[in-house]
């Protein structure tokens, strides 16, 4: 997994949201677009520090819409130095009549009592290297400690997501049904794809 950081968040005192703070000295990159559904573990801003960029990740407890401050200025512009607490954004909570399934749940995913291999880290989850290309796994492929089963895009940058055997998992399976459309948000521990333990 990819080194990231948590956002601070401080409650409003309206009990309306929260504030987002930077969890440490460096520049302000990229920034969740306002009205984004923000949910615990996803990343929504990118923090640029000694020639890395950093995702930025919503901490546990949190969740809402993302909201631009409500100061003059507004969110920090882009590439803007920001120090330890500085605020970046507000999550709003959401209120009575929104689609709060929207942020309890992630959206086209199955549910599998089965043998399921989980996303490693919240993000987009690709079953193909580019639109339009084969998906890494087809139904029925063997999986073996290393095999990319596909993409997790955090704020325009992509990681592979490989199979790693432990954790509940054999050290070889085969692939079983997709349990999220291609290209669905997902959150650490989202069941992804179905296994089977027997791979012979």
């Amino acid at each position: 997994m990819e080194e990231a950081l948590t956002l601070l968040a401080v409650p409003m005192d309206n009990e309306r949201g929260w504030i987002l703070q930077s969890p440490a000295v460096g520049r302000l990159g990229e920034l969740a677009d306002v009205g984004a559904i923000a949910r615990p573990g996803q990343a929504v801003a990118v923090l640029h520090l000694l020639g890395r960029q950093i995702p930025m990740l919503i901490p546990q407890g949190v969740a809402g819409h993302l909201a631009p401050l409500e100061t003059e200025g507004g969110a920090q512009p882009r590439l803007q130095a920001v120090a330890y607490g500085t605020p970046l954004a507000q999550v709003l909570r959401v209120v009575a009549g929104e689609d709060q399934s929207m942020i309890a749940a992630t959206a086209g995913a199955e549910e599998s009592t089965g043998l399921v291999f989980r996303a490693p880290q919240a993000g987009r989850f690709f079953r193909a290297p580019e639109p339009g290309a084969d998906p890494y796994l087809q139904q029925g492929d063997a999986l073996t400690a290393g095999r990319n089963i596909g993409l997790i895009e955090v704020m325009k940058t992509f990681s592979p997501v490989k199979y790693q055997p432990g954790r509940g998992l054999p050290a070889t399976a085969k692939a079983g049904k997709w349990l999220l459309d291609d290209g669905a948000e997902v959150d650490e521990g989202t069941p992804i794809l179905e296994l089977d333990g027997d791979a012979s």
